[in-house]
């Protein structure tokens, strides 16, 4: 199973990077691990911003041996040249009716789709998803008073996808899930708020 960091600065003590250095140097038997993957997600910060710090949290990834997914800014990536972007649904779908995502899909090696439905977890593999994240499965304050999903939601995604990519649920996630996750068929889980407070 894998460890997904999804970030949000505003919930650090410090800066962001700061916190990724605390959480790319955990050990495996801390709470949670060092994490497999990083999914730099700052959706507030305008394109600009949002380049300036990927560029920083690439080249930190990279020191660390750390997978590092850039979020909702596709051109950032393209001219970052780092293959790798996380999107909405509703994100991909506008570039792909555009024509847009037929003109730079070639540059990424792995797309990752937020989902929170079978039918949107089939279009997003329909559009090209190499990994979804689906949620939320637990309750979460990141969605205070909205009901969760639950764990039947995951398998369901899990077997609408028929192993065509890995999924990893989101939402209330921390170590203590791993188990029941695991049983969904899910490949990992991602977490926000217990990174970025650890």
């Amino acid at each position: 199973m894998k460890f997904i960091a999804v970030t949000d600065r505003s919930l650090c003590r410090g800066s962001l990077i700061t916190q990724l250095e605390r959480i790319l140097n955990l050990p495996d038997e801390a709470a949670l691990p060092k994490p497999d993957m990083v999914i730099l997600r700052e959706k507030d910060l305008s394109e600009a911003e949002y380049e300036a710090l990927a560029g920083q949290v690439i080249l930190l990834c990279r020191e660390y041996q750390t997978e590092c997914i850039l979020h909702t800014y596709p051109h950032v990536s393209e001219r970052l040249e780092h293959g790798k972007i996380h999107l909405s649904l509703p994100s991909l779908e506008r570039m792909q009716e555009s024509g847009e995502w037929s003109e730079i899909r070639g540059i990424f090696e792995k797309t990752g789709v937020s989902v929170h439905s079978v039918s949107e977890a089939e279009r997003a593999v329909c559009l090209g998803a190499d990994y979804l994240t689906a949620g939320h499965v637990f309750s979460t304050d990141c969605k205070k008073g909205v009901p969760p999903r639950g764990l039947s939601f995951l398998t369901d995604v899990v077997e609408a996808v028929d192993r065509r990519c890995p999924v990893y649920g989101i939402g209330g996630m921390d170590r203590t899930k791993l188990s029941a996750v695991s049983g969904t068929g899910a490949e990992g889980i991602c977490i926000m708020s217990g990174y970025m407070k650890v």
